[in-house]
C-alpha cells in the first residue's frame, strides 16, 4: 500500500514539475510510474544476480526495489531538467533567428 502512495506522490511531482518547465505533463507522469517498476524489477533483479540468498529475505529485497525506484526516479528527473534546457535554448536560438534588425525594405 506504500508502494501505490509513493508511485502517485512521484507521477503528480513529475506532472506539475513538468508543467513547469512547459513540458507534456502526461508523458512524464507516465514515464515516473514505468521507472519506478523498471528500477524496481531491476535492483531485484541485480540484487538476486549478485546475491541469491536475497531472494527469500522480503524486507531486503523490498529496500533494494525502493532503493533502485529511487535512483530511476532521480535519473528520469535529471533527464526531464535537460529536456527542459534543451527546449528554451531551442526557443531562444529560433527567437534570434526570426527578430533580426533588418525590415522588409531594405531587401
Amino acid at each position: 500500500m506504500l508502494d501505490i502512495l509513493i508511485l502517485i506522490a512521484c507521477a503528480v511531482g513529475f506532472y506539475k514539475a513538468a508543467e513547469k518547465r512547459g513540458l507534456t505533463a502526461w508523458l512524464y507522469a507516465l514515464m515516473s510510474v514505468l521507472a519506478f517498476f523498471a528500477g524496481a524489477f531491476l535492483a531485484g533483479l541485480f540484487g538476486a544476480m549478485i546475491n541469491p540468498q536475497i531472494a527469500y529475505d522480503q524486507v531486503t529485497l523490498v529496500i533494494a526495489a525502493f532503493a533502485g525506484a529511487l535512483i530511476a526516479q532521480v535519473i528520469l528527473y535529471l533527464i526531464m531538467i535537460n529536456a527542459a534546457k534543451n527546449k528554451t535554448s531551442k526557443e531562444e536560438r529560433y527567437e534570434d533567428e526570426v527578430m533580426d534588425s533588418s525590415s522588409i525594405d531594405d531587401l
